[in-house]
């Protein structure tokens, strides 16, 4: 029989605390994603943006590209509960619960129910941090599916189920680079725990083999994405120095995108790295595939600026997250084990508290000010709205203001009768081309907006300006980056789009599309020196862009943002993009 020391099982009372433990430490993340239902910038804007898009009358998000099975959930959510920004924050907070809880359920047979609970709270601890709880994209649904899939690979008997797992399996294509490294795993343990059963293998092939077709059928610009990835992803430098960068940068705190957790703040935390360490030789020996999936869940090491986005690797957290439950399982049995343990715990949460809180308030503004803006805008209109209702106009720059519009939906507002414009700071000298005498109210500070309270025939202008641009913001967001430029710089060489404000922001979005595509084509870049715009963040950009490349063309551009706003003259270029 084997020691008791190899496998130790926690008694009732130590059950009994350790899920107390595991309750509070995820009720108070719950708490505090609700507490803080905004979101971040770049991603979780456009999220939103596809599902009012999607509410509107667009296509499903499937037509989108990848990352579909979040964005699916979270349009059902949309469609049972209404569009409540703290309804799509439990979907995460679930995520996170149901892995802890799976991860538990797989670990307690081979390592033991204390080494198992302990594994379930460091996993806890490193996937829901407090700057990730104020985010909607922040915690991804792959660990929990991929445990789920581990769990039923070990039980299934039948054919018919093996197919079905088969075609599950490859569903998880459909969410970007993290889901090919769960393949890597998944494939050769099914493989090796039907070992025998050529049945189930066979059938299990055949329906990935399938689910490979229907993730092909849902995204019509694979192809396309494909590219996207292997140029925003794939490193410019050899892939080891990459990996060796990433990893350096990972553990000892770098820059982190605000989805993904604290800046300059390490991942995973410090304290499971002790007991991960004492406990690896146990864990691996009880269980010898968790060494491939540390190999599966570390692959985007070697993808260019994966440091940032630490989410990327919440494979790999799971057998790190074993190694420190085993670990914890035999330091626990020591003297004075069980307060070392929970001393680990207690102040490394404390320390993760204390880096979100600390973080510098510029930081935050940068990350989740247009969201609290656009949030303090959306409730002074449900406050204030008149008998008739707000005739809401948005879109008036490359911000598609879908999630503007989600949270009115949310407010409960329904289409009205006077009119109001959500526009940014940069607009508003285009607004003095308008009839004079118009209300003007300012949210916010580092991504300031406002609502402009419009006479009725400037309204007019500016709802046919949103009816061009709209449709257009759309057919260009919803293509892989390679073919967003030129789908703007068709429309604006065609004839018949002579509007100015519409022109000024075809022109910003074919600038934001082309510099992620890294594909800026000086031609077109000439010719926007023609443009009389009403905004001055396109020629402000392009003037920072190309200062090195070409100085006396920057310099033509510096002075044509200047002509624009002249506001703008004397500042810095940070000023100048983000307001006063």
């Amino acid at each position: 029989m084997e020691p008791d020391t190899e496998r130790p099982s926690a008694s009732r009372p130590e059950k009994v605390l350790l899920a107390a433990v595991m309750a509070f430490y995820a009720g108070a993340l719950a708490l505090h994603a609700l507490s803080n239902p905004g979101w971040a910038a770049y991603d979780e804007e456009s999220y939103l943006d596809q599902l009012q898009g999607w509410r509107e009358g667009h296509h499903l998000l499937a037509g989108y590209g990848f990352g579909t099975l979040y964005r699916a959930l979270g349009a059902g959510l949309c469609l049972l509960g209404g569009p409540h920004i703290a309804l799509l924050h439990t979907m995460g907070a679930a995520a996170v619960e149901a892995e802890a809880l799976l991860l538990y359920a797989w670990l307690r047979g081979p390592l033991g129910s204390r080494a198992a609970l302990w594994a379930a709270l460091a996993d806890l601890g490193g996937t829901a941090t407090f700057a990730r709880g104020a985010c909607l994209l922040s915690v991804c649904l792959l660990p929990t599916l991929f445990l789920a899939a581990v769990a039923s690979a070990d039980r299934i008997r039948g054919r018919a189920p093996a197919l079905l797992w088969g075609l599950a399996c490859a569903l998880l294509l459909l969410d970007y680079e993290g889901w090919v490294g769960a393949l890597l795993f998944l494939l050769p343990y099914a493989a090796w725990s039907w070992r025998g059963r050529v049945g189930l293998r066979s059938a299990a092939a055949a329906g990935f083999l399938a689910g490979c077709v229907l993730v092909w059928r849902l995204s019509p610009n694979l192809t396309a994405h494909v590219l996207e990835r292997r140029e925003t992803s794939l490193p410019g430098t050899g892939l080891v120095v990459t990996a060796w960068t990433n990893l350096e940068r990972l553990v000892l705190g770098g820059p982190r995108l605000p989805f993904s957790g604290v800046p300059g703040w390490p991942w995973p935390q410090p304290w499971i790295w002790p007991l991960a360490l004492v406990g690896a030789a146990p864990a691996l020996r009880r269980v010898p595939w968790l060494a491939w999936l540390l190999v599966c869940g570390s692959l985007p090491l070697a993808m260019q600026g994966s440091f940032q986005e630490p989410h990327r690797f919440c494979l790999a957290l799971l057998p790190l997250a074993a190694c420190a439950g085993a670990g914890a399982g035999l330091v626990w049995r020591r003297r004075a084990g069980a307060v070392l343990c929970l001393a680990l715990f207690a102040l490394g949460a404390a320390a993760e508290i204390r880096a979100w809180h600390r973080s510098p308030a510029a930081q935050l503004d940068a990350d989740y000010g247009l969201s609290r803006n656009l949030e303090r805008a959306g409730a002074w209109l449900a406050r204030n709205a008149p008998p008739e209702g707000w005739r809401v106009i948005t879109g008036l720059d490359w911000h598609d203001d879908g999630a503007f519009r989600f949270l009115l939906a949310g407010e409960g507002l329904k289409p009205g009768r006077d009119p109001v414009a959500l526009v940014y700071w940069d607009i508003l000298p285009g607004l003095r081309t308008l009839a004079p005498g118009f209300k003007v109210l300012y949210f916010g500070g580092g991504h300031p907006l406002a609502l402009v309270l419009l006479p009725p025939e400037d309204a007019t202008h500016l709802e046919r300006v949103q009816a061009e641009v709209s449709p257009l913001h759309w057919r260009a967001t919803t293509r892989a980056t390679p073919d967003q430029a030129r789908i703007l710089l068709a429309w604006l060489k065609a004839p018949g789009h002579g509007d100015v404000w519409a022109r000024t922001v075809a022109w910003e979005l074919w600038l934001h599309a082309s510099l992620l595509d890294r594909s800026l084509d000086l031609a077109s870049v000439r010719a926007l020196l023609g443009e009389p715009l009403v905004s001055g963040w396109a020629p402000d950009t392009l003037a920072v862009t190309l200062a090195g490349l070409r100085p006396s063309l920057a310099r033509r551009f510096w002075l044509k943002a200047e002509a624009v706003d002249p506001r703008r003259r004397g500042l810095p270029f940070k000023e100048r993009e983000s307001g006063f």
